[in-house]
């Protein structure tokens, strides 16, 4: 009867814990050197074979093409796929013990983006730009209009 209430009460005790978070589940990070060739993105982590990036974000997946940030040595949380590559969904870039998000600045019209481009005011190239993670300029927010 004891060992009956004992092993109840744990199981009690076990479901009463919170649920791990969905969007923390099964995430990994992998850290190499970034590089970038004809759109395509692979990372080279330190002894092993390179590993091919994918991503779902569009503004992830953009700056993944963008052979102008190819050599930086870059920290990637996401999930590895089935098929080998690894599907980013939070990118950074390494220097020293620090590490950096990356933006893309136009510093002409003071306009910051998520992915490459042309500035949408002056239509020059941005510049992918290295910024400390608490930057404020890194936030999205999304805007709706007043509620009908």
């Amino acid at each position: 009867m004891r060992i009956y209430a004992l092993t109840l009460w744990i199981f009690m005790g076990l479901s009463a814990l919170p649920e791990p978070r969905t969007g923390e589940e099964g995430q990994t990070s992998v850290q190499g050197k970034l590089q970038i060739s004809g759109g395509k993105a692979v990372v080279l982590p330190g002894e092993g074979k390179s590993i091919p990036l994918v991503s779902k974000d569009p503004d992830i997946a953009a700056t993944l093409g963008d052979e102008r940030i190819s050599g930086r040595q870059a920290k990637l949380l996401g999930r590895m796929s089935r098929d080998g590559s690894f599907s980013v969904e939070q990118l950074y870039i390494v220097r020293g013990e620090a590490i950096y998000r990356l933006v893309y600045f136009c510093a002409t019209c003071n306009i910051t983006t998520f992915a490459p481009g042309d500035c949408a005011c002056c239509r020059q190239p941005t510049v992918p730009t290295e910024v400390i993670p608490t930057d404020p300029r890194i936030y999205h927010e999304e805007t709706t209009g007043p509620p009908p």
